[in-house]
């Protein structure tokens, strides 16, 4: 076993101490006993938290955004998949809406309450825990996702603003 293999096996042991949860179970899961995935975007690594019905940790991993894509398609259908409003998230949504998925997009001041540690452990790992956990709160509003830009509108209002600015006072 190499060096990075036997701490990232103690690292699982050591998160999942005190829940409960065996650190083998957590790579060896049935993508289709999901029922809710928090996901934590960035621009090449996305951490994903994800629990079934029984509000059970199934996986936390990390993965790259095209991982991240292939590994949706084995979700049941209708599954939801939850994420922090940023730039990405938008089209992110479109993409999981396009595989059959049901994406919840929420604002940042409703996910940081359920923080575990507060801000103080502001990682992504605990962000994409507390983004599944917001997600479970009926209560909470969740944005809804843009349409793409209608790129003959962009170009449209890009013309008339350069024509505006070049016709002579």
């Amino acid at each position: 076993m190499s060096r990075d293999e036997g701490g990232l096996n103690a690292l699982n042991a050591w998160c999942c101490r005190g829940q409960g949860l065996n650190s083998d179970r957590l790579h060896k899961h049935s993508p289709s006993s999901i029922s809710r995935v928090g996901v934590d975007l960035a621009k090449h690594v996305f951490q994903i938290h994800a629990v079934n019905h029984q509000e059970s940790v199934m996986l936390t991993k990390s993965m790259s955004p095209e991982k991240f894509f292939d590994w949706c398609r084995d979700l049941p259908l209708q599954c939801v998949v939850a994420m922090e409003s940023c730039s990405g998230a938008h089209h992110v949504a479109r993409r999981l809406t396009a595989i059959g998925l049901r994406p919840r997009i929420i604002a940042a001041h409703h996910v940081s309450p359920y923080r575990s540690a507060g801000a103080r452990a502001k990682n992504d790992a605990n962000d994409a825990a507390a983004i599944c956990e917001a997600s479970s709160r009926p209560h909470l509003p969740a944005c809804l996702s843009r349409p793409p830009p209608n790129k003959a509108y962009c170009c449209c209002i890009a013309c008339a603003k350069a024509t505006k600015r070049r016709e002579p006072p």
